[in-house]
Order: C-alpha cells, then sequence, then structure tokens
C-alpha cells in the first residue's frame, strides 16, 4: 500500500448475513461504548463510513499521482542536459502534468474540507470524527484490522449505546482509569466489561453470536488482537527511545476526539494490506513529508518551501537584476490532536512570525499556482515593494484555525560544496521578540547583534511567492562556517559587487572575525564577540601588537613584533583549504598588509624564512620566503579580477582607506621582491613573476555557482561562467539544526 493512501474496502461485521439486512456492533475508540446500529439504519450508517472514506482516498489519490509527476519532473531536472532534444520535450509533459494535478488536488482538498465544515468546533463534543472498532468479523486472520469513521452526529441519530459498567475507584467512578492503565490499552478490562453485558436482552436478541464470540481463544477475538498489537508497537517504541526527555509511559495511548480526527484526517491508519491504527506516515506532497504518532496524536511535518529551491536575485541601483544562488526553508512543525488534523488537511501551511516564536496555522487557501518546483524566483529590493505579489486565501482558517503549532525553521542555501545540495546556514531563533526591534531596511538584511548574525526577510523572499510578513533567523555557532561559505559564494556569484543587503558592520565583522582566526590559528566560533565594537577593539589590538610597533622606539617590540607576524605567517601556511577558500577580500587584504610589514629584526627571525636546501623549493636565496609563500597561498584562492583588485585596493592599511589598486600592488610586488635583487631567477624564488602568474590566470569574471578551487588548477581552467546546477531546483533532505527539546527536535 502506498503511503498515506486510504483503502476503502470495509470488512464485513455481524453475522453472516448481508451488510443491511442485520445490525452491526462496534466498539468506540475513546468512549468506552458499545455502538449497536440497528438493521435499518446500517445502510445510512455505511453511506456515512464510505462518504468519509471517499474523500480522504481522493484526497491522497489525487496527491500521489501529483507527487509522481513532480517527482518525474525532479529526476529530469537533476539528470538531464537541457541541450538534450528529450529535455525539453519531457519538460513541457511534465509542467502541464502538473498544473493540471494542482487543479486536481485543489479539487478534491475542497471537497475533504466541505465535508469538515461542522467540525470547526473541535470542542463541540457533540459533532466529531467517532472511531469505531468492528467487534467481529468473519474469517479474519490479520493481527490488526481496519477501523471506520462517522460523525458523532450521525452516530447519535442513528445508533444506540450500550453503556458499560462503570468502576468505582476510591469513591468515584472511572472507566478511562480502568481501560487505560500505565499508558497501554488493558484488554482484560475490556473483555471483563464486555462479559457484563452478555446477559442484555438486547445482545443477546441482535447478537446471537455475542456469547460464542466471548468464549473463543483471546488470540482469536479482533478486538483482543488489535489491543496487543496496539500495546506492542507502543512498547517497541518506547523501549527505542534513548533520550529520557520523552514523554512518560502514561502518556502512550491518546484516544481523544482530536486523536481520532488527527488520525483520520492523515489517512495514515494502516499498514500493508489490512489496516491498523498503530502508526502512521504520509506525504504531504505538497512540498511537506509528514509522520505521525497515531497512538499520541502527536505529529510533525518536514516542510521544504520552496519545493526544489527559489531562485534568489539582487537589484543593483541601476535595476540590473543578478543571480545569487537558490535558497529554500526546512520548517520543523509540532502538532498535536486537531493542529496535525488541520495542518494535515491542507495544501498550504501558513507560517506566521509573531512575538515568542513562528506558529504554524492550518488553512483553507487554495494551492499557490506558483508552477513547477524550483521555478520560482524572488529578488531582494532594498526599498519596500508596495505591489508584493501574495497568495489570497479563498476561505478562512477551519479546524483549530485559532490554535497554533510551534514551528522552528531553518535557512538553507544550495551549496557547490556538496554537490550542489541544499545545506542550512541559519535557524529561527527560540524567541523572535529578542530582536524584533531592530531595524529593518528592505526585503532582505543581514545584520550582526548579541553575538549572532541575523538574518531578517520578507516572508516571499524565503517561503516563496504569496507568503507574507517577516521570518528572523540567526547565526549559532555549529553553523558559523556555512554562513561564512554563503556570504562569499554571494559575491562570488556576483563577481564581488558590493551587496547592500550585509549591513556594513555585520560584513566587517564577518571580515575580522576571519582575520583573528587566520591570524591567530584558532577556530572562527571564538571570535563571535557580543558586539561589533568588541570584535574590532580585538583587531586593533592585533594590529598594534604586529603592525603599529615597526615604528616604536624599542627594540625588544620590534623584535616581538617581528616574532608575531611570523607567527600570522606560519598560521596562514598550516591553515586548511577549508578556511582560506571562503575568506573574504577584505580578510585577504588584512591579512596581507600584516605579512608585509617589516623592519630590519624581521630578516633574523629564524621563522620568516625556509632554509631549505632543496633547489626545487627554490627558496633558498632571498629574505623572508616562508612569509612571502604565506602571500602567495592566500592569492591562489582568488577566483577572478575583481576579486584581486579588491584585496589590493585595501593594502595600505587593515581596516583602512581605500586606494587604488595599482598602488596596493605596487607595496605587494615591492615586498615579494625584497632581498632578491642580487640574484638571477634561476637561483631565485622570484615571487614577484609568481604575483604576476597569478594575476594573468585570473578570469575576467569569476563563474557562477561552481565551487572555489585554487586559480593554479587545471580545475579553475575548465570551470564554466555559469555551473550546470547554478539555478537548477534540488530535493535533498537535509538534518534539523535546531537543538531545542521543546519541539522534539534535539
Amino acid at each position: 500500500m502506498s503511503e498515506g493512501k486510504v483503502q476503502t474496502r470495509l470488512v464485513a461485521v455481524g453475522k453472516d448475513a448481508p451488510i443491511g439486512k442485520s445490525p452491526l456492533l462496534f466498539y468506540a475508540v475513546g468512549r468506552n461504548k458499545l455502538i449497536k446500529v440497528p438493521a435499518e439504519n446500517v445502510v445510512a450508517c455505511m453511506e456515512e463510513i464510505r462518504l468519509l472514506e471517499t474523500v480522504v482516498e481522493n484526497y491522497h489519490a489525487e496527491i500521489e499521482r501529483l507527487q509522481g509527476d513532480l517527482s518525474n519532473y525532479e529526476a529530469m531536472m537533476m539528470s538531464y542536459d537541457e541541450e538534450d532534444p528529450e529535455y525539453v520535450r519531457y519538460k513541457t509533459e511534465f509542467e502541464k502534468n502538473i498544473a493540471s494535478g494542482q487543479k486536481k488536488v485543489d479539487k478534491a482538498n475542497q471537497a475533504l474540507r466541505e465535508i469538515l465544515v461542522s467540525l470547526s468546533s473541535l470542542d463541540n463534543e457533540s459533532n466529531v470524527i467517532v472511531e469505531l472498532i468492528p467487534i467481529r468479523r468473519n474469517d479474519g486472520n490479520a493481527q490488526s484490522f481496519r477501523m471506520c469513521y462517522m460523525r458523532s452526529q450521525v452516530v447519535d441519530s442513528l445508533t444506540s449505546k450500550i453503556e458499560l459498567k462503570t468502576i468505582a475507584q476510591d469513591g468515584a467512578t472511572s472507566l478511562a482509569d480502568d481501560v487505560l492503565e500505565k499508558g497501554e490499552v488493558v484488554w482484560a478490562s475490556i473483555y471483563s466489561q464486555l462479559k457484563e453485558q452478555a446477559i442484555s436482552k438486547t445482545l443477546k436478541t441482535d447478537f446471537t453470536w455475542f456469547d460464542e464470540w466471548l468464549k473463543k481463544d483471546e488470540d482469536t477475538i479482533d478486538l483482543c488482537k488489535w489491543t496487543k498489537e496496539l500495546n506492542k508497537q507502543l512498547n517497541f517504541k518506547y523501549n527505542s527511545e534513548a533520550d529520557s526527555k520523552q514523554q512518560s509511559s502514561d502518556g502512550k495511548v491518546e484516544l481523544s476526539g482530536e486523536a481520532q480526527l488527527a488520525r483520520w484526517t492523515y489517512g495514515a491508519s494502516g499498514l500493508t494490506g489490512e489496516l491498523t491504527p498503530l502508526e502512521g506516515k504520509a506525504r504531504l506532497k505538497a512540498n511537506a513529508e509528514a509522520k505521525l504518532s497515531l497512538f499520541e496524536a502527536k505529529g510533525s511535518i518536514d516542510y521544504y518551501r520552496p519545493s526544489g529551491g527559489l531562485k534568489l536575485m539582487y537589484e543593483l541601483d541601476d535595476k540590473q537584476v543578478l543571480q545569487l544562488g537558490m535558497l529554500r526553508v526546512h520548517a520543523f512543525i509540532s502538532m498535536s490532536g486537531a493542529i496535525g488534523a488541520s495542518i494535515a488537511a491542507e495544501i498550504n501551511v501558513d507560517l506566521e512570525v509573531a512575538q515568542g516564536g513562528i506558529k504554524a496555522r492550518g488553512t483553507r487557501g487554495e494551492m499557490v499556482p506558483m508552477g513547477p518546483p524550483g521555478s520560482q524566483q524572488s529578488i531582494i529590493l532594498m526599498e519596500e515593494d508596495k505591489n508584493e505579489q501574495k497568495a489570497e486565501a479563498t476561505l478562512e482558517a477551519f479546524i483549530g484555525g485559532k490554535a497554533e503549532a510551534f514551528s522552528r525553521m531553518q535557512l538553507e542555501w544550495k551549496s557547490p560544496e556538496v554537490d550542489h545540495e541544499f545545506k542550512p546556514f541559519a535557524i529561527t531563533g527560540a524567541a523572535v521578540a529578542a530582536y524584533a526591534g531592530m531595524n529593518f531596511a528592505g526585503s532582505f538584511n543581514v545584520s550582526y547583534n548579541n553575538g549572532r548574525f541575523k538574518i531578517r526577510a520578507k516572508a516571499g523572499i524565503c517561503l516563496g511567492l504569496g507568503a507574507s510578513g517577516e521570518v528572523s533567523y540567526e547565526v549559532d555557532t555549529k553553523l558559523l562556517r556555512e554562513f561564512a561559505a554563503w556570504t562569499y559564494y554571494q559575491l562570488k556569484n556576483t563577481d564581488f559587487v558590493h551587496l547592500s543587503f550585509i549591513e556594513p558592520g555585520a560584513f566587517d565583522t564577518l571580515v575580522n572575525i576571519f582575520t583573528l582566526a587566520i591570524a591567530y590559528g584558532k577556530d572562527i566560533t571564538e571570535f563571535m564577540y557580543s558586539t561589533t565594537a568588541l570584535v574590532e577593539d580585538k583587531v586593533n589590538e592585533l594590529v598594534t601588537n604586529i603592525v603599529d610597533e615597526v615604528n616604536d622606539i624599542s627594540y625588544i617590540k620590534d623584535f616581538k613584533a617581528a616574532s608575531k607576524r611570523a607567527e600570522v605567517m606560519q598560521s596562514i601556511i598550516d591553515s586548511d583549504d577549508d578556511k582560506l577558500a571562503i575568506l573574504l577580500p577584505e580578510a585577504k587584504s588584512n591579512l596581507i598588509v600584516l605579512l608585509i610589514k617589516s623592519d630590519s629584526y624581521d630578516k633574523y627571525v629564524p621563522a620568516n624564512r625556509d632554509y631549505s636546501v632543496l633547489v626545487s623549493e627554490f627558496t633558498v636565496f632571498g629574505t623572508m620566503t616562508d612569509r612571502k609563500e604565506a602571500i602567495i597561498k592566500l592569492l591562489r584562492y582568488v577566483q577572478s579580477v575583481s576579486e584581486y583588485r579588491n584585496i589590493m585596493q585595501r593594502v595600505k592599511a587593515v581596516n583602512g582607506a581605500k586606494g587604488s589598486w595599482e598602488e596596493g600592488e605596487e607595496l605587494v610586488l615591492k615586498y615579494l621582491g625584497s632581498g632578491e635583487e642580487d640574484y638571477p631567477s634561476p637561483i631565485s624564488s622570484d615571487y614577484p613573476k609568481e604575483l604576476e602568474g597569478i594575476k594573468s590566470r585570473l578570469k575576467l569574471a569569476s563563474s557562477k555557482g561552481t565551487v572555489v578551487v585554487k586559480n593554479d588548477s587545471i580545475e579553475y581552467l575548465r570551470q564554466p561562467s555559469v555551473d550546470y546546477n547554478f539555478m537548477r531546483p534540488c530535493y535533498n533532505q537535509t538534518q534539523c539544526m535546531i537543538d531545542d527539546t521543546e519541539f522534539g527536535y534535539a
């Protein structure tokens, strides 16, 4: 059986007589009642059951068909070359099927919701979905079996209830405590209650098989098998849970009306073959994967929006639009009871930013006609867009519309470093209100506050066309490297133009954090101080110790500064590709400034040069050859002429005023050639020539969507101007980076 699909076959109930000719007998889950359906009402009840099953099945069937087209489209987009003639044919065919499938899902969803109109108030126990278990089946061999569902108003009007005996406990009466014990369903209690009814005249008259049924071996009684199977799966789940913070066994079984509705709405009440209420896994085919613990009536949705990713653009002052790459949101929505049912029945999930967190609601909006996955585009505007297109919900919120399900989200980018798959680089904070008052300019904004990089965006930028409101993210320590990579690649994709959506203070802080990390040879997270000023102070301290003391009259300080410059050099040489590949141009400039500052003491510091006797290394002659190697190592990661000039124009001083790139280049060339004037090229390392070689092989514009590689590599020369996968949709699943047990995702 396909995931999430509900079969319509109903098992025979009662004596071996055609349905409609004999009364039916059910056990009402969560109500501890026997439900008798008189023979004259059997047909009407069966019509009710089939009505509910039909709308659920049709909804999931249309979703399943749509998912098939989406999957085919995804596979084609990931595997076919756009120049392949088959690509155009398949693309047109799938896009047509997807558009048609979206309309059919909308229609089936509308029919499903119309059935639920009378359930708009879930706290009204007079009209909820009632879960019924057939007391007896003919020749049933499965360990678990199908329940059916009816609206309680229909149950009340067409059936009669056979009250089970109440059990006295400490002066009070209780049924639930008798049937539910330590979080499990107690078959012995149910059996004893049913046995009390064996003498009932009603049962003897209408269900002549009841006495014999009670005398059967327990392993052949359907209701007993259902109870044991449910408890077995409950125990299996909880015994395998390693997290001590999970719910206690007393909370295993949820038999409320809301739980019943959640199970029914998900259409996940079964396993392969005959159906069971024991576990459920359903696909919400419109960009989400739903998982439901049926016995708890608690669920979660891993919700990817937009499906395939959103093509992010950046508008320059001259109205030129540049491609940045692709983003998407991975939302983790925690649900229970009615909220789970509401969201499960919906195509769209309304994610709303509110004080205290992100919240999700089930809405009655139609599917937003955004076309095939991965086709959506959004432009970062620095001014408010008054004409922002929004999806209009056609109907008001329904089931659980007033209640809220908490959600957390992570912002993901399609990274060239992992074969163009999505990776998270920011997450929603525990409390949006903590920085809700911050200035927010334009439709997308990156800032730095309280030791975290903050990203605030119009919801449409992150969630796709049609979303409204704002979403706030932050970058914690475990995501700092990924955020830095995202920032560098945004610059690379635009050939290092100024990205005004990143606030100057935030950009400078990222530059300074990497400058410090490389200079001191430490992890970048060690320098995420609470304010931009503190980070800047740490850089100033570094500069004072390394650069400013060059002009100090103290010989001891001069020698100490020379030694510190040697330490920076060694840290760069020891740095791995992972850090240097995403080093912002300004950080490269800062480090070069630290390296080229020198005085008469630098040549006496042993660490400043390599005394290797291997002629092949070209380091026998010259001055401070290892320092020069460190500079060349930094510049081997430059990706274009624009980045090179960006670096050179800032060489005059750390975080200082910009000069011309020619002036900066002249300073670097002068240092690289120092001490080599008296040695001819064959026996000298000739670092100025090596710099000229780097400059000559740089591309005029950096390639878009390609991974950063050394510019002296064959791979660099072979990279296309735009990678084939740069703006193609991707559908990989990602792990949750949010460490928050409140939402059950730790």
